[in-house]
């Protein structure tokens, strides 16, 4: 459990468990942030997402509407964007120490927190597979048995609606302890669906159709636009949280926990950033003639580029198969987990984490903005049940020089995606339904020896055993095109593939205490990324398989405590070494020819630094700040060079180049904010005015690093106002966000050979006010 303490003048000390054992964040040797409930609820942060702002080199990012209810994340420029369960992610998320296994799901709700972990660099020995970027731990509030409880109401922009509460009895008291929380969020969407025929009557067409969407059909218009026929980017979402503690003795501790979230939102805001014009270019005008456009007379062009950020002609329609999807992006998300803390011995203790988690959801994409379907539609429903165990055995031998960690992890998961797939270029649909099972088995030693007052020496070793299975059902074939065929060239509905492999990962480091307020560490460290599927084969022989990733990062760093804890500066440099990177390149598929697939091509060398500083120089004022740095440079591309991939018949304009950096992954982060609190007297309580900016510099997010799929340097400016009664038992805020209204995408695509590029617009302004009563 975190404490923390902040007496009048210094900053407040905070214990973690990144290395599962409570310690001072000052004297964990690693790179981690650490978000206490205060600091979220200071920046007005109800999910997962918002955090990266305020941590360097981390990049948290909503999924695009193709890959519904997913976190695109990044650390020190590793990470995953694609929800495709043939693929894993590289970051880590894990909820009370419950490891969560796919990328869709991840959009997790701040609700009732403790704290929030963030571990940069590879944590391969203690939290095992696909943490080679970092982890995110989530630790949710234990029951006190106290009977308090606390309950908060917002009301803001877009009819924004949030309420939430949390409950803490004891039901016997000392003995059995009980907290129940809840939190709703609504608010409509910051997007506008627009009839494209309503706003444009002379463009749209030759009379012999509209080119009228299936949103007007169901809604018609509103009294404030006639030609808006729906939304996108709203909110629906409510959580509920059950904790049980049981203490059994002095030594025994039981907690068991419920969950469950059901999120009925519509798909993310989509907004077409630019299209070639066919009429001067003869790949798009190819285009349009391939897939029978132009559609009533109506070419794709720039005439759907909309006026504004936040307007769509999107429909989720295409009008010559009569296909319609829905407007959605939904996820229903529960688990159950106890875990068991037995205090065997003072120098002996025995934790049991035992959990089950499932989740359901479906979205929908429709990325062309019009309604003329000039791109793939997609529709996939995914389904995911896990069972995890996991045993530590810790203790301290040699006169509690030697603190050490044993345990055996186990992992048995299911998954299914399932829907349809609108392929436009070649005028065909098919269905999916591809099931896959993974089983993890690990075990791992950790250990922290202190050869001195001063000096402690660390050493880990992981080993981990993974087998997956996945099966490629395509249903519901095109006829007359050639499509999944067998060697021999009939057709075939299902192809399964497996993989497995075996890890082995460690980590030596040392760390120097100098004074009792400075400390700096060194340290090697692994962490993998486990092998999968290349996704989307649209033909047999390239249903291959690809193997983990893997990264040796090396890294210095520094923590310190100033002037009476006044000040806080942490840092840390670092080295990686990434190799097997999985990219799409020129691999051997089936029958031996070479052919564009997802599979183990590229080596990268990784390197950076990250700076944390806190400062509160007078009582009442505080000051935060960070940056982070990340060079990424390939080595050599292997199978993924342009001409690799141009000799397997691939398109050479889609590879990467050797300056390329990575998808979604800033050279630069920053943050920097500041509050201060105003004694306003005894009766009248407090007030605190807070400021934060969040700054990112030129994001690609094509592996190809092509120009118009890239967000230019942005930065966000948020403000806060917060009333404190005196006893905190009231407390009321006013929250305005983006306060300069800056526009920006928090993600691109590139679509049509490069020729139209879509992204999903950032939030414009925004504001809210809140009250909270705690009791």
């Amino acid at each position: 459990m975190l404490q923390a303490a902040e007496d009048d003048a210094g900053l407040e000390e905070i214990i973690v468990t990144a290395q599962f054992r409570e310690a001072k964040l000052q004297e964990t040797p690693i790179a981690i942030t650490a978000m206490t409930e205060e600091a979220m609820a200071s920046r007005g942060l109800t999910d997962i997402v918002g955090i990266s702002s305020y941590v360097p080199n981390v990049n948290l990012a909503v999924g695009a509407s193709g890959n519904g209810k997913s976190t695109e994340a990044r650390i020190r420029g590793i990470g995953e964007w694609d929800f495709n369960l043939a693929i894993e992610p590289a970051v880590g998320f894990y909820v009370d120490d419950v490891y969560h296994a796919t990328v869709f799901g991840s959009v997790f709700d701040l609700l009732d927190l403790d704290r929030v972990e963030v571990l940069r660099g590879p944590q391969g020995t203690l939290f095992g597979k696909n943490s080679a970027g970092g982890a995110v731990r989530l630790i949710s509030k234990k029951p006190a048995g106290d009977n308090s409880g606390v309950i908060e109401g917002t009301y803001g922009s877009f009819h924004r609606l949030d309420v939430r509460g949390a409950m803490d009895v004891s039901v016997v008291p000392e003995k059995l302890l009980l907290r129940v929380s809840f939190g709703t969020k609504s608010r409509e969407g910051y997007v506008d669906v627009l009839d494209f025929a309503c706003v444009n009557p002379t463009l749209a067409g030759d009379g012999t159709a509209p080119l009228s969407s299936t949103f007007r059909r169901q809604f018609g218009g509103t009294n404030k636009n006639p030609c808006k026929v729906g939304e996108m980017g709203n909110e629906n979402v409510q959580a509920g949280r059950l904790a049980l503690r049981y203490l059994a003795s002095q030594s025994i501790e039981v907690n068991v926990t419920a969950d469950y979230l059901n999120d009925d939102s519509q798909a993310p805001g989509t907004d077409v950033i630019s299209i070639a014009n066919p009429a001067t270019n003869s790949t798009l005008n190819t285009f349009n003639n391939n897939v029978a456009i132009p559609l009533y007379g109506v070419p794709y062009d720039s005439r759907f580029l909309t006026a504004s950020h936040y307007e769509t002609y999107s429909t989720f329609d295409n009008p010559r198969t009569g296909k319609s999807y829905p407007n959605i992006s939904e996820v229903e998300h529960w688990g159950v987990s106890g875990v068991l803390d037995w205090t065997v011995s003072p120098a002996l203790q025995l934790k049991s984490i035992t959990a089950y988690r499932s989740l359901n959801g479906r979205f929908a994409k429709d990325p062309d903005g019009s309604p003329i379907a000039a791109d793939n539609n997609t529709y996939d429903e995914i389904y995911h049940h896990q069972f995890s165990q996991e045993l530590r055995l810790s203790g301290q031998v040699l006169r509690d020089r030697l603190d050490w960690t044993v345990g055996a992890f186990y992992f048995d998961g299911y998954s299914r995606d399932q829907g349809n797939v609108d392929i436009v270029a070649g005028n065909f649909q098919f269905d999916i339904k591809d099931p896959a099972t993974v089983t993890n088995a690990s075990a791992f030693v950790h250990g922290v020896y202190r050869a001195s007052d001063k000096m402690s020496l660390t050493a880990a070793v992981r080993y981990t055993d993974e087998k997956k299975d996945y099966t490629f059902y395509r249903l519901r074939q095109p006829a007359g095109v050639p499509f999944f065929l067998l060697p021999d060239g009939t057709r075939t509905t299902t192809v399964p593939r497996d993989v497995a492999y075996d890890k082995f990962d460690w980590k030596i480091g040392a760390d120097y205490r100098w004074t009792s307020d400075i400390m700096t560490y060194v340290q090697v460290a692994t962490g993998f990324r486990s092998g999968g599927f290349n996704p989307r084969p649209l033909d047999v022989a390239t249903v291959t398989v690809f193997y983990p990733e893997n990264l040796v990062s090396y890294e210095i760093g520094a923590k310190t405590e100033l002037f009476d804890r006044r000040l806080r500066f942490n840092a840390a440099a670092f080295y990686s070494d990434y190799s097997d990177i999985q990219l799409s390149a020129s691999g051997a598929d089936l029958n031996g020819n070479p052919r564009p697939i997802r599979t183990n091509a590229a080596t990268a060398e990784l390197t950076g630094f990250e700076v944390e500083a806190q400062f509160r120089p007078v009582e009442g004022l505080l000051l935060e700040g960070s940056i982070g740095h990340v060079d990424f440079r390939y080595r050599d591309l292997g199978n993924a060079s342009a001409a690799a991939i141009a000799a397997a018949g691939g398109n050479p304009a889609s590879a990467p180049c050797l300056d390329c950096v990575p998808v979604s992954t800033p050279s630069w982060t920053a943050s920097a904010g500041g509050q201060y609190t105003f004694a306003l007297g005894e009766r009248a309580g407090g007030l605190t005015v807070r400021g934060d900016y969040m700054y990112r510099s030129r994001v690609f997010y094509t592996v190809n690093n092509i120009p118009e799929a890239s967000e230019p340097a942005f930065g966000v400016i948020n403000g806060r106002i917060t009333w404190d009664a005196p006893g905190d038992e009231w407390s009321a805020a006013l929250l305005v966000t983006n306060i300069a209204d800056e526009r920006y995408y928090y993600n691109r695509f590139s679509s049509l050979s490069n020729l139209m590029v879509y992204g999903t617009p950032g939030r414009p302004r925004e504001w809210a006010v809140s009250v909270k009563r705690r009791f």
